[in-house]
């Protein structure tokens, strides 16, 4: 208390409360516990001694409390999780083999200008959608339809209608393979096996077979055999030429 800079101004204003103060100060250091009859001052003296010791520890308390808070405060930031750079080098390289193993036909489809879908099922999509999805279409796919019908309003409407029929195979075997990554680390907290899944999805061949740039119902190696003679196939009449 006597390191306090106002008990400093209270003895400069009131010098006769030092020598109570002193005799204070030596029955604490004397005595753990005492009271007021223990110490040789008068309840005057005693009274304004107390009522600034109450005041120091008063302020001293909020002081305390504001140094405490200012100290918390940017605990309260919500930390980035940490990221794995080899974790997520492998899961990246599960991701590309995915989508090596379904876009290696591409060549075949883009041809400069012209996008040539190497299916039959694209073209019945791509028909659809060009007519901008017509009143009274309830078989087949409504919701796949309707979903690219969509896409394709974002990038350009019907012309751009051949490139995401292209596409969108390979970006849905993406999304797939890294919502099986995610579900199996889930299930079996292991990255390995995660991996392996993501690995497994990539070649297999009943989901490569559906999801090879642009739909097909036949085998990759087929397509690229034929791809030169799906020029020649009977267009749905109204759809302009894409080759």
């Amino acid at each position: 208390m006597t390191d306090d800079g106002r008990v400093a101004d209270l003895l400069a204003e009131r010098p006769d409360l030092e020598s109570p103060l002193a005799a204070l100060l030596a029955v604490d250091d004397e005595a753990d516990t005492w009271t007021f009859e223990d110490v040789p001052v008068d309840s005057g003296a005693f009274g304004e001694l107390d009522a600034v010791r109450q005041a120091i520890e008063r302020d001293s308390a909020v002081e305390e409390g504001t140094a405490t808070t200012d100290v918390t405060t940017p605990s309260v930031n919500v930390a980035l999780p940490t990221v794995d750079a080899g974790a997520a080098g492998l899961f990246g390289g599960a991701l590309a083999l995915v989508v090596v193993l379904r876009a290696f036909v591409v060549s075949a489809v883009f041809r400069g200008e012209h996008v040539v879908l190497s299916g039959n099922d694209p073209y019945f999509y791509l028909f659809w959608i060009e007519q901008s999805l017509p009143a009274g279409i309830t078989k087949g796919e409504p919701l796949l339809v309707a979903t690219l019908a969509r896409i394709t309003s974002v990038f350009g409407g019907p012309d751009a209608a051949g490139a995401v029929l292209a596409v969108y195979p390979v970006v849905s075997a993406v999304l797939t393979g890294a919502l099986l990554y995610w579900l199996t680390l889930r299930l079996t907290a292991d990255r390995r096996i995660a991996l392996a899944a993501v690995v497994i999805l990539a070649a297999m061949p009943g989901h490569a077979l559906r999801c090879v740039t642009t739909k097909r119902t036949r085998s990759p190696i087929m397509a690229v055999a034929s791809s030169g003679s799906v020029s020649a196939h009977r267009r749905w009449p109204g759809t302009p030429a894409r080759w």
